[in-house]
């Protein structure tokens, strides 16, 4: 019984890898690399998509800091973390990340919200159906390393 569990376990992986990349082939998003009507385009009703004007995500709030010096930040920010700027405007910012494995690309797309004071973040998958989490993931981490960015003061010791 255990070499039958072995050998239905290699199929499945097998299969489950063939479905990933034949999803992955078959749908295909068309990109739209701009602001539609000052705002970043909606995400497809696939959930490989997640963006903070739909309320999909939260905004990064710089408050605190001048808008010109946190935009600068943000294209650090997704430069350090592997991604390669395509577009870069005033208040527009595209950057792809492609996957070390399969090479499969993602868009991350921001606006900055000068009136509002925040960054308005989207990321997509270019193909496929389900990301698995990669975008909100990497949303997050993008997020995280700017909120240490626009606040130092949370990484000093409280116990001097």
């Amino acid at each position: 019984m255990k070499a039958w569990y072995t050998k239905y376990n290699k199929h499945m992986h097998g299969l489950l890898f063939l479905a990933l990349f034949s999803t992955q082939v078959v749908f295909s998003a068309e990109f739209n690399d701009s602001l539609q009507e000052g705002k970043l385009p909606l995400c497809p009703t696939s959930p490989n998509c997640i963006s903070s004007e739909q309320g999909m995500i939260t905004a990064i709030d710089f408050s605190k800091m001048e808008g010109q010096q946190a935009w600068l930040k943000l294209q650090k920010t997704i430069i350090t973390q592997g991604g390669q700027i395509k577009n870069l405007q005033s208040d527009y910012l595209h950057a792809v990340f492609t996957t070390p494995l399969l090479e499969f690309v993602d868009d991350v797309q921001a606006r900055l919200d000068l009136k509002s004071r925040q960054i308005h973040l989207r990321s997509a998958s270019r193909t496929g159906y389900y990301d698995f989490g990669a975008n909100r993931a990497r949303l997050k981490k993008i997020k995280q390393a700017m909120h240490i960015a626009l606040h130092p003061e949370a990484l000093k010791n409280v116990y001097h």
